[in-house]
């Protein structure tokens, strides 16, 4: 739960951003905003994926059902429920059909593998305080370490012994490399992104220079870097464009904004209003 500073609106917005347990669902629709222009861009590099809104299917949710289904019953605890839901990736990219060059320019660690995603974001807190501060990555090295933990925790939970490897810890090295590694994408509050995030850029940028260049004479270092100039650009306006609208999210569901007796206030109140209600506002007045 957050602190009691945390329930303070503060000048620029960034607690009622990374408040938890707030009603409205902003929180899950930033998330899945990133998930889904990563998901964008694997379909125009012609990518073969799962989840996201360009994947097919669009969901992970049943990678690990073969193994865990056993835990599917109505009297298992709520909390290994959440476990069981957490071990679901958020994206599933296969690179295995990616060369590990294009004309002499590197295609990226990620070639020539599939990969679990499990999408992350930071909001603004005291993890961005001092000079060396780097949240994403932080939260990078976090996030991976979690998912891990997380398969051992299905692991005894299916009666493995103690000391041997599951078969949810063996699913998860047939993907990654090294095997076993979950990608743990972060983009922070100021859509700066973790190592993880750069790696993909880098693959999907190869993967369509490949393709440009079967049409295109053209230079391969050239043109790969004016695709990852505008991958990261687009990434870049939907993390920014993501926390705009978190904030105005929370704003509208959390702040309360009754209003006053005098007619300046009943003014304001109706020009909040309408501004967080104005397509409803114009299909009624046309």
């Amino acid at each position: 739960m957050p602190s009691l500073d945390d329930k303070k609106v503060d000048p620029y917005g960034n607690n009622i951003k990374k408040l938890r347990c707030a009603t409205g669902g902003g929180f899950l629709t930033n998330h899945n905003g990133i998930v889904n222009v990563i998901s964008d861009y694997l379909l125009k590099a012609q990518i073969p994926h799962k989840g996201g809104s360009r994947g097919r299917p669009k969901t992970c949710k049943n990678m690990f059902t073969h193994l865990t289904q056993a835990l599917n019953s109505d009297d298992l605890d709520p909390k290994d429920h959440r476990v069981l839901q957490k071990i679901i990736c958020d994206l599933l990219p296969d690179f295995r059909a990616l060369p590990e060059d294009v004309e002499g320019i590197s295609t990226g660690p990620l070639a020539g593998h599939t990969h679990m995603l499990d999408v992350k974001t930071v909001a603004c807190g005291g993890n961005y305080q001092g000079a060396n501060a780097t949240p994403a990555e932080d939260r990078q090295v976090q996030a991976s370490a979690e998912y891990t933990r997380r398969g051992k925790e299905t692991d005894t939970m299916l009666k493995t012994p103690e000391g041997e490897e599951g078969p949810v810890m063996a699913e998860m090295r047939t993907y990654g490399s090294p095997p076993g590694r979950v990608l743990a994408p972060v983009v922070g509050a100021f859509a700066e992104m973790s190592s993880d995030m750069y790696a993909l850029a880098d693959v999907i940028s190869a993967a369509m220079t490949a393709d440009h260049l079967q049409f295109f004479n053209v230079s391969a270092k050239q043109t790969r870097g004016m695709f990852r100039e505008r991958l990261l650009r687009d990434w870049g306006h939907a993390a920014h464009l993501g926390w705009a609208r978190l904030l105005h999210d929370r704003r509208r569901d959390l702040i309360d904004r009754r209003p006053s007796t005098d007619l300046d206030g009943e003014d304001e109140f109706h020009a909040n209003h309408l501004y967080h209600n104005r397509e409803q506002y114009f299909s009624a007045h046309r």
